[in-house]
Formats: structure tokens, C-alpha cells, sequence
């Protein structure tokens, strides 16, 4: 809900497989803008960020994400039918 609790906003993480990340992200910018048909979407301030592969750019991700989780709560920090879970088994 952001600093102010007020503004609803999405943070997600997404390993691009065979697409490079910059391509990914500047993709991921366009449909965002696209969407915005009622001006209800920030696209100013909206960012889609690279992060490098470096093991203290996981961390700060890895960090943030655990934040967001113990603020929100479990239940409403992730979109469970969005998340991938690589080669594992729906039941």
C-alpha cells in the first residue's frame, strides 16, 4: 500500500528465461502504458527495473520482498495463481 498505506501498487519479480531483461522490462513498460486507457495508472513515476545477477542485487530483492510479506501479511502479499514454481507439480 505504499509509505502513506494509500496507494495500491504492484512490485513483482520475473526471471526471463530467453528474453533479455532490459527487452523484458522496456516490453513490460509498453503494456503497462497501453493499459492506462481512464489515466488511473501512474505512468510518470511507474518503473520496471533490471536487476543484475550479482548475489547483493538478489539480497536487496530477496530483503525487500521479505519486507513487503511482513507488512502486508502472507495472504495479501502474493498473487499465488501468478507465481511460478519452476517444475513443480500443481495438485
Amino acid at each position: 500500500m505504499g509509505k502513506t498505506g494509500v496507494n495500491v501498487h504492484y512490485h513483482y519479480v520475473a526471471f526471463t528465461g530467453d528474453v533479455a531483461a532490459q527487452e523484458y522490462a522496456d516490453r513490460a513498460k509498453a503494456v503497462c502504458n497501453s493499459l492506462d486507457t481512464a489515466g488511473w495508472i501512474d505512468t510518470e513515476r511507474s518503473e520496471f527495473t533490471v536487476v543484475e545477477t550479482t548475489a547483493d542485487d538478489f539480497e536487496d530483492v530477496s530483503l525487500y520482498c521479505a519486507k513487503e510479506v511482513n507488512k502486508l501479511g502472507a495472504e495479501r502479499s502474493w498473487m499465488i495463481n501468478e507465481t511460478y514454481l519452476g517444475n513443480s507439480v500443481a495438485v
